[in-house]
This record gives structure tokens, C-alpha cells and sequence, in this order.
């Protein structure tokens, strides 16, 4: 059933289904449809300093910057900037996980956290297997000071 106002047509279930499925092929066929580059910061306190974490994504051999693609592997890179330096000597980032807090799940794969060194982590085999609304948690810890970041991420 279509309804019209105008030269205005409501598309019916069917044409809605053939959309969907037309996204679905052109996102499996075309691997930088749905590419998103994703370099974003944020500002939080770990003990008594105010520290910038970035996540920068990079391509799946982690070697140089690339785009975030829905259900292909990538790297991502965590670089803490605090204080100084030798701040940064004790800095840990010991947990990162993404979750789609709307679909009450998180990733398929279980990527490997890797120290580079003080206040760079490679995060390798990340996989966001879905478009939509992720969050990507990161659990930070300086001396006895801990601290949780929660960025928002869009694909």
C-alpha cells in the first residue's frame, strides 16, 4: 500500500527490503563503503593529573593510518600524554573492549593489547562487526590511581 501526498510516495515494506538488501551488498562489496577515519581524543584525570588519551585507527598490519571499515580488522593506537615523560613511565593501559550499548553486546573478536612504550598501546585485531553506535571503553591506571574512558564511536 502506498499512500501519497502530492507528488510524494511512502515506499512500501517490499522496496524497503530491496533497499536494505542493496545496502548490504554494496557494504560487502565495496570494501571502503561504510569506511569511517577515526582519530579522536579526550581529556580525563588518572590520580591527580589531567592526561589526553588518543585513538588513532590504523590499517590490520598496525603500520600506517587507515579508515575503521564495518567487519574488516584493523589496529587501533593509544597514545596517554600526561604531565611530562617521566609521568608517563608508570602510566598503564590495562583493558580495552567495544560495546553497542543500544544492542546490549560487544565485539566478536578478542584483539591483543600491546605495550610500544611509555604511553603508546597497540590494540591489534579489533573487528566492529556492525554499523551503529559504539562506545569503546578503555581502563587506565597510574601508580594506585585508576580511571575508566568511555569514547563514542559512529560507524
Amino acid at each position: 500500500m502506498k499512500l501519497s501526498t502530492g507528488s510524494f510516495c511512502l515506499p512500501n515494506k517490499k522496496a524497503i527490503r530491496g533497499l536494505v538488501l542493496l545496502i548490504g551488498f554494496l557494504s560487502s562489496a565495496n570494501p571502503s563503503f561504510g569506511a569511517v577515519a577515526q582519530d579522536v581524543s579526550t581529556t580525563t584525570k588518572l590520580g591527580d593529573q589531567n592526561i589526553t588519551i588518543t585513538l588513532e585507527s590504523l590499517d590490520p598490519a598496525c603500520k600506517s593510518a587507515g579508515p575503521i571499515q564495518v567487519n574488516k580488522t584493523f589496529c587501533f593506537r593509544v597514545l596517554a600524554k600526561g604531565a611530562n615523560d617521566a609521568w608517563l613511565k608508570d602510566f598503564q593501559l590495562l583493558k580495552f573492549d567495544a560495546l553497542m550499548p543500544g544492542h546490549h553486546h560487544g565485539m566478536i573478536t578478542r584483539p591483543k593489547l600491546r605495550a610500544i612504550k611509555s604511553g603508546e598501546y597497540l590494540i591489534e585485531g579489533v573487528k566492529l562487526h556492525m554499523p551503529g553506535e559504539w562506545t569503546i571503553n578503555l581502563n587506565l591506571q597510574h601508580g594506585k590511581a585508576q580511571a575508566q574512558v568511555a569514547i563514542p564511536l559512529k560507524l
